[in-house]
């Protein structure tokens, strides 16, 4: 807890974060230190938290503050804080990549394979580049990778910005071209390990029976994880990143309020 005098009781995962940031050498305001902690309260209402592998706020404003994961605040791949390409860039409202570029990328360092995943969920918030209008590459990966013959993907908005698609390794893929908005919003991938479903806030876009099979390489944000390197990298941008590998008991609709507070918080909606 924060003991010095005057000074707000934060809660004690969430200070552990503010003390790595600050340890970095980064500074965060106070509005952004009292988004991340009642994120933190908020998640623990229900299984959010304690189901969590990572969970990136993207607060600070620099590469050095946005990699941290707000469950593990340890600077290890083990821990899975982020590694960036160097055409990742850094705002107020998060992190935004460049299409089609090999250097935009966030390196989760999560493997679902060594992990041993038989299910999982991975929502970002989307809240850059968001538009209807302007150039859009044929595939935009939002999140994922390909392991030489298995694939993760999450997609919001192919095909000029028409088409949400995700898929959790082999048995097939699941896309949706109406139920969702192209705007400013939580975004959102499950596979129960029976059933792949698709989200926009708490809203079920599409959903289809589809096991789930773990893939052996490390996961990307903002582009697609391959042997060579990211590929199909992403332009937009996002203010909020989190993933679970234990579905059970989930709450999407917490999932979706905790993170709705955080970003009108930090006037990310």
């Amino acid at each position: 807890m924060n003991t010095q005098a005057g000074a707000p009781a934060y809660d004690t995962d969430a200070q552990a974060f503010f003390t790595a940031v600050e340890g970095g050498g980064d500074t965060l305001t106070t509005t952004e230190k009292d988004a991340v902690n009642q994120l933190v309260i908020d998640l623990k209402v229900g299984n959010e938290w304690n189901q969590s592998q990572w969970i990136y706020p993207f607060v600070g404003g620099t590469a050095s503050s946005m990699k941290w994961n707000l469950k593990n605040p340890v600077d290890t791949d083990a821990g899975y804080r982020l590694t960036f390409g160097t055409s990742i860039s850094f705002n107020s409202s998060g992190i935004i990549g460049i299409g089609s570029n090999s250097q935009t990328f966030a390196n989760t360092h999560y493997n679902q394979s060594t992990n041993s995943d038989a299910n999982g969920l991975v929502s970002l918030y989307l809240n850059q580049n968001m538009g209807a209008g302007g150039a859009t590459p044929t595939n935009w990966y939002d999140f994922g990778g390909f392991d030489g013959s298995k694939e993760m993907a999450f997609i919001m908005g192919y095909n000029n910005k028409t088409t949400m698609f995700g898929q959790w390794g082999t048995g097939g893929f699941l896309q949706a071209g109406s139920g969702w908005t192209y705007v400013n919003d939580l975004f959102t991938s499950m596979d129960d390990g029976t059933t792949l479903t698709m989200y926009q806030g708490t809203t079920s876009v599409a959903s289809t029976t589809k096991g789930f099979s773990p893939i052996n390489i490390d996961l990307t944000i903002a582009g697609s994880n391959r042997s060579s390197g990211a590929q199909e990298t992403s332009g937009r941008g996002y203010g909020f990143a989190y993933y679970s590998n234990d579905v059970a008991g989930l709450s999407i609709s917490n999932l979706d309020s905790s993170v709705a507070t955080f970003t009108t918080a930090l006037s990310r909606n």
